[in-house]
C-alpha cells in the first residue's frame, strides 16, 4: 500500500501547479500524492497513519480547515509534526 502525501490547497488549480513543479520529488512507487480539501478524506483513518504533506496556496480559505488540521494532528505520531500543526491551528 502506498503512503499518501497530502497537498492541502485552497483549490484544485493550486494542487496541479504544485504537482507539476514538484513531481520529481515524489517516488510514485511508494507515495500516493493526494489533493486534500475535505475533512471526509481523512476522518477516522488509522491513528498509526502519521500523515505527511504540505499546506500551499489559499489553503486557509477551506471551509473545514480547522477540522482538517485537528484530524491531521490526531493522526500524527511525530512530535515535530504535532508542533507544526499546533502552530498552524493557532494561526487560523
Amino acid at each position: 500500500m502506498k503512503k499518501p502525501y497530502y497537498i492541502i490547497a485552497g483549490n484544485y488549480g493550486e494542487y496541479i501547479t504544485y504537482l507539476n513543479q514538484h513531481c520529481m520529488e515524489f517516488d510514485l512507487n511508494i507515495t500516493q500524492v493526494v489533493f486534500l480539501d475535505d475533512i471526509g478524506m481523512i476522518k477516522g483513518a488509522n491513528k498509526m497513519f502519521d500523515p505527511d504533506g504540505i499546506f500551499i496556496g489559499t489553503w486557509r480559505t477551506l471551509p473545514d480547515i480547522k477540522d482538517i488540521v485537528i484530524e491531521l494532528y490526531s493522526q500524527s505520531i511525530d512530535s515535530k509534526k504535532r508542533e507544526i500543526l499546533t502552530k498552524v491551528y493557532q494561526s487560523l
